[in-house]
């Protein structure tokens, strides 16, 4: 099958600019607002053209899809597939009556980047196959294309096979339990092919963080080969849960973010991957602690979830103040905080976001714990004086060879570069004909940048490699 690329490329924030390697790269911000089971708040926002705000005051009347109105509420984590521009949401609470419970749903929508108020998800997970209960979280693995989610209530990992069509009330391919603790969010990282899932345990107070090796092949008797736990590790610390997790797979560091507003790095370079048993490790951590200076010590704060850009280090945190008045809760003060460069060895201590993003509502609805930076380039053809060319990429995702179809062979060569999503040039060639096979057998699975060059004129196109 052919599929046709959207051009997107995770490149710089802030401002009308073009990325290291030529391109003009637009943002959009999206992130939910709603917690609690039935909260009429439930919506999900999108700021389109983030990259030219320059106020902390958003305006998104325009782009603004109400999800309570629609069946679902509470809707917490999810993840952007930017390949193939599709958005997984995990609902914890429907509405749907006419089943005999409201275990939650998975909701997928298609062209993330030009939703409109009535949008409406293509398709859904659910039902009592699926063995959904309240999940917090999903993530997907774009380059094996599977699902991951932490089905939060009944205390397991679901991992779904053929992500990118699921629909309806499947069974799960593989139920991972979690032993001694409720997974909160998933977090996988292709690269290395890791699963790591934040785990809240009051019950026994030891809130941890459990990572899989081989993430793609774990099954029912698979166990973590590591978990970060212990009072070293910080995450009892004050006695609220962690929320979230991501890693970042060159400088090998894991970033967990907690409810009341610290952010622990935990330096994972030295941890040995093959070990027949758990290790459990208690890894001291660096702490950054967000200081939210617009509260007062009456305040409740409360952080819900992160975005890490990896290409320029900055944090988007999602974090709501209830707000109290002479003991008497008087309504919340959600905000989206942007921090920068917390990834240094000497960031520590208190810090204070460099922005505090507001919108029109934030200070009615709680915020949830998606918030993703969706980064796109304004268009997927290569544009010559007299010929333009639409550009097709398959398989995918590729294994051994990716097949480039310009649609007509071109008036003269052009110049061909696949870069990492970090920038890096690997590999460069020429196309002097319609269509070409270029091995990427040697490359690891992981999503990638073709860029097409002749002349000043240039395109980006993303494509994924996964074994």
């Amino acid at each position: 099958m052919r599929i046709i690329l959207s051009l997107s490329i995770i490149i710089i924030f802030g401002g009308s600019y073009t990325s290291l390697i030529g391109q003009t790269v637009y943002e959009n911000l999206f992130w939910t607002t709603g917690s609690g089971a039935h909260d009429p708040s439930a919506a999900l926002f999108q700021f389109d053209r983030f990259d030219t705000v320059r106020t902390q005051q958003l305006q998104t009347t325009q782009n603004y899809l109400p999800l309570y109105s629609s069946g679902y509420s509470f809707v917490q984590g999810g993840y952007l597939n930017e390949a193939s521009d599709e958005l997984f949401l995990a609902s914890s609470y429907d509405q749907d009556l006419s089943l005999p419970s409201n275990e939650g749903s998975i909701l997928i929508f298609s062209a993330t980047s030009s939703l409109q108020n009535n949008s409406r998800p293509i398709r859904r997970i659910h039902g009592p196959n699926t063995g959904l209960d309240a999940p917090r979280s999903c993530w997907m693995d774009p380059t094996r294309d599977l699902l991951y989610v932490a089905n939060t209530e009944a205390q397991n990992i679901l991992v779904f096979e053929s992500a990118s069509i699921l629909n309806g009330n499947l069974s799960p391919s593989r139920v991972i339990p979690v032993l001694n603790g409720k997974p909160e969010h998933v977090f996988v990282d292709p690269v290395t092919n890791r699963l790591f899932v934040t785990v809240s345990d009051a019950l026994h107070a030891n809130h941890r963080i459990d990572i899989y090796n081989y993430a793609s092949i774990i099954n029912e008797s698979s166990i973590p080969h590591v978990s970060i736990c212990g009072n070293v590790s910080e995450l009892n610390l004050n006695g609220s849960a962690p929320v979230s997790s991501w890693f970042h797979p060159t400088k090998q560091l894991l970033a967990v973010v907690k409810k009341e507003g610290w952010l622990l790095f935990y330096d994972l370079s030295q941890i040995i991957w093959n070990a027949s048993a758990t290790t459990t490790l208690q890894i001291i951590p660096r702490k950054v602690e967000i200081e939210d200076f617009t509260a007062n010590d009456l305040d409740d704060i409360s952080f819900q979830g992160m975005y890490w850009d990896q290409t320029t280090d900055k944090f988007y945190c999602n974090s709501t103040v209830s707000l109290y008045e002479n003991g008497n809760f008087i309504g919340y003060k959600s905000r989206i905080l942007l921090l920068n460069q917390l990834s240094l060895p000497s960031e520590s201590g208190y810090i204070t976001a460099s922005k505090t993003y507001t919108w029109s509502n934030s200070l009615t609805y709680p915020i949830g714990r998606f918030v993703w930076l969706y980064k796109t380039t304004p268009s997927s053809q290569v544009v010559l004086p007299s010929q333009s060319f639409n550009v097709l990429m398959f398989p995918q995702p590729a294994r051994e060879n990716l097949h480039i179809d310009l649609g007509i062979a071109p008036p003269e060569p052009l110049k061909y570069f696949i870069h990492s999503m970090l920038e890096q040039r690997i590999s460069e060639g020429q196309i002097d004909k319609q269509e070409i096979d270029v091995n990427i057998s040697l490359f690891p699975p992981g999503v990638y940048l073709l860029q097409l060059e002749s002349g000043k004129n240039s395109s980006l196109h993303k494509f994924i490699i996964g074994r």
